[in-house]
């Protein structure tokens, strides 16, 4: 029976999109960062005119020829047109549970209103110490996000997907260490907080996407397979 990589994400909005890929940018030599009057652009989807986001923590960061695929210093940048704030990561899942699973999220979401998130400053998992995944730092303040992950967790813990070991974090994303490497090096970490206090924008979460991923030659593409409103 043929499965699906899903998962659960909040697409970005363009401004801010856009801001994450000027701080990888700063963080990659000239030779590497895009032309200076490039511009970021929405991908395009056949399913949804929304854009689609980056990969779910533990999958690799490939399905693109933009240069935010390139290292630096060890780092793998997620690629521009797959910036995402994952919820939860569902794994392998076979294609006759995806209309459940978009049930799920459906039913979910309907005790959800919009609310906000604020994006900013550098951040490091698991820490500074041992950090291994370069981030920016999201902020709940209504609590919202947070609580919408833990009831995502329960009702899909109910249809037998592996809760997540450890408590939700709200973050971003941006570039992951290299396999073979423990940590970011002492530059990439220096250099990465600079933008400790560096706003990145605020969004309204309105809608929440049900997202496949397919491997392909050049690594795994994203296709929204459903997009719920709040």
């Amino acid at each position: 029976m043929k499965t699906i990589r899903t998962f659960l994400a909040i697409p970005l909005p363009s401004s801010i999109a856009a801001e994450a890929i000027r701080w990888v940018h700063q963080m990659r030599p000239a030779s590497e960062s895009a032309k200076p009057n490039s511009v970021w652009q929405p991908p395009s989807s056949k399913t949804s005119k929304r854009p689609t986001a980056s990969p779910p923590r533990g999958e690799s960061s490939m399905g693109s020829q933009s240069t935010g695929s390139q290292s630096m210093g060890g780092i793998k940048w997620v690629p521009e047109d797959n910036l995402h704030l994952t919820l939860k990561f569902l794994g392998e899942v076979e294609n006759v549970e995806t209309p459940q699973i978009c049930q799920v999220l459906a039913d979910v979401c309907r005790d959800y209103e919009p609310f906000e998130l604020l994006f900013g400053g550098a951040g490091f998992l698991p820490d500074v110490a041992r950090a291994r995944v370069l981030s920016v730092d999201v902020d709940d303040p209504t609590g919202t996000l947070t609580k919408m992950v833990q009831t995502l967790e329960d009702r899909y813990a109910d249809m037998g997907f592996k809760r997540e070991p450890r408590d939700y974090v709200p973050h971003l994303t941006l570039g992951r260490v290299r396999s073979g490497s423990r940590r970011a090096s002492d530059t990439v970490i220096e250099k990465w907080q600079k933008h400790q206090h560096d706003a990145l924008g605020a969004m309204t979460v309105d809608h929440v996407q049900v997202i496949g991923s397919f491997l392909e030659k050049r690594g795994p593409t994203y296709n929204v397979m459903q997009t719920v409103d709040l």
